[in-house]
C-alpha cells in the first residue's frame, strides 16, 4: 500500500510538491516565501497574502506518487498549519 504524504502546491504556477510530513510541508511554503496569516480554504488548502481566490495553496494529504486528494486536513493538522504562519 503506498504511504501518505502531504501534497502542496503555491498557487496555480508552481508544481505541486510530495512531503513526508507536516513539519516538512510547511517549511516548505516558508522558503517559497509563504507568509501568514493563512485561512483555510474548503478543505484542502489555504489562501495568504498573495494567494487569493483561484490561485490559493494547496495543501491536503495524497498517496505516494500522486497528486490526487487522498483526504483533507484533518482539524489538529490543519491548526497546526495556521499556527504555524501566525
Amino acid at each position: 500500500m503506498k504511504a501518505e504524504v502531504y501534497i502542496t502546491r503555491c498557487g496555480d504556477t508552481c508544481e505541486y510538491d510530495e512531503h513526508d510530513d507536516l513539519d516538512t510541508a510547511i517549511e516548505a511554503l516558508k522558503e517559497l516565501g509563504v507568509r501568514g496569516p493563512l485561512e483555510e480554504r474548503a478543505g484542502y488548502g489555504f489562501t495568504a497574502p498573495g494567494y487569493e481566490g483561484a490561485n490559493y495553496i494547496s495543501f491536503y494529504v495524497g498517496l505516494s506518487g500522486s497528486t490526487e486528494l487522498h483526504r483533507p486536513l484533518k482539524a489538529r493538522e490543519t491548526k497546526q498549519v495556521i499556527n504555524a504562519f501566525a
